[in-house]
């Protein structure tokens, strides 16, 4: 299975996957905006601080992830932001070739470490599972405050 970047006719699926990831995430009550997403890819598809991978013809999988400097230090840092791959192509090597290329992207940005999380609540033992197995250590555990709760703590 190939992993090449995204290019801009990737866009269209890409879109569609980020829909598809929404609407299985602990996201699908927020609203989804398929031409914001379009518009971001696009930015991000032509910024050398971005990474846009995708696997598989036709596409089955995508990470979009960023390198910068750590704000207290010129040390760098990487995180991803999508990580997603179609339920068809969970368990092929689509995910384990995707975040290869992805840690090769971030090691040739020279970042002293990589973050991946699992925000969107889907699999997540077996998300947490996979990483492991590709090398990667729990580091955090995160937390939300939602809009019920927001009032509550403005007030």
């Amino acid at each position: 299975m190939i992993v090449r970047p995204a290019q801009q006719g990737d866009i269209p699926i890409l879109v569609s996957m980020g829909a598809a990831m929404h609407a299985e995430s602990r996201y699908a009550a927020l609203p989804f905006d398929a031409r914001k997403v379009s518009e971001s890819l696009l930015k991000m598809t032509q910024m050398d601080a971005f990474c846009v991978l995708v696997a598989g013809d036709p596409v089955l999988g995508m990470i979009i992830a960023f390198c910068e400097e750590i704000w207290w230090s010129s040390a760098k840092e990487s995180w991803d932001m999508v990580f997603y791959v179609k339920p068809q192509a969970r368990g092929s090597s689509a995910a384990a070739r995707l975040l290869k290329a992805y840690v090769a992207w971030a090691k040739r940005r020279g970042v002293q470490e990589i973050k991946i999380g699992f925000g969107t609540a889907v699999r997540e033992d077996a998300t947490a599972s996979f990483y492991g197995k590709m090398g990667f250590e729990r580091l955090f555990s995160g937390f939300v405050l939602r809009e019920k709760a927001l009032c509550a703590v403005a007030a």
